[in-house]
């Protein structure tokens, strides 16, 4: 393969962090209401965060749609929490998709913990608004780094793509979601496709552990008109895909 199609085949590769990067604008999701100058009659007036706080109703829905992209099983719904990326507290947008994630409850309880210290602070006047909110992004970062169990579960397969083989490995964690992946090609090993095929496995794993959709993935990958893929690490992550669909099957 030529090294001109071998640095496009990198870019391409390299586009899917802007997965994390999107994820990490998530926490910038406020409500317009809530300014400096407004505090006192927004979130420190007594019960305004009740007023706001979406219906019960709309954020099972919401949470539903979200299992879903993340491929975890309806019936784990009760271990998570819809929790707010910038609390409701501090000014964060209440119903605004890009301001809400999925939280396991130990986690979410010692989040609500600090969401409390720090909008206590902002509401006596120790913490500026802006400080409060940059305080609590501190503290909980945006689309943190999921970390895999040291055993997982694993399954290898293989593809082909202009001639070539590619070797798919999918890593899964506990709660049956996959999370990390191994491309090679079956070629010489270090030469420029295994290795760009080693940095797309990369990324793509990188994705999957910030809290991107493996389904977010395959639909940025570059398609003939017939759907196939255009690349080798088209090829290798519809393969990944096949092997988490086959699983979910099982």
């Amino acid at each position: 393969m030529r090294g001109g199609v071998v640095r496009r085949q990198r870019m391409k590769a390299a586009a899917l962090l802007l997965c994390v990067v999107a994820g990490a604008a998530q926490a910038q999701a406020l409500d317009a209401r809530v300014r400096a100058d407004t505090v006192s009659s927004t979130i420190c007036s007594p019960g305004w965060s009740r007023t706001v706080r979406p219906s019960s109703e709309w954020s099972h829905s919401v949470k539903l749609k979200m299992l879903r992209a993340r491929g975890i099983p309806q019936s784990q719904i009760g271990a998570y929490e819809l929790d707010h990326w910038v609390p409701i507290c501090a000014g964060g947008a209440p119903q605004d998709e890009r301001n809400l994630q999925l939280q396991l409850w130990p986690e979410a309880r010692r989040k609500d913990e600090d969401e409390i210290a720090v909008c206590r602070a902002i509401c006596h006047g120790t913490l500026s608004l802006d400080a409060g909110r940059a305080e609590m992004l501190r503290r909980w970062p945006p689309m943190p780094r999921e970390i895999l169990p040291n055993r997982r579960h694993t399954i290898r397969d293989s593809t082909e793509w202009g001639g070539q083989k590619v070797f798919v490995e999918a890593g899964f964690g506990n709660d049956g979601r996959v999370l990390e992946c191994f491309f090679r090609g079956g070629g010489r090993v270090g030469s420029e496709v295994d290795s760009a095929l080693d940095d797309s496995a990369i990324l793509v794993s990188l994705g999957l552990q910030h809290g991107c959709p493996l389904s977010v993935i395959v639909a940025a990958v570059g398609r003939d008109p017939a759907g196939k893929a255009t690349s080798m690490i088209g090829a290798a992550i519809d393969a990944l895909a096949k092997i988490v669909t086959e699983e979910k099957l099982r």
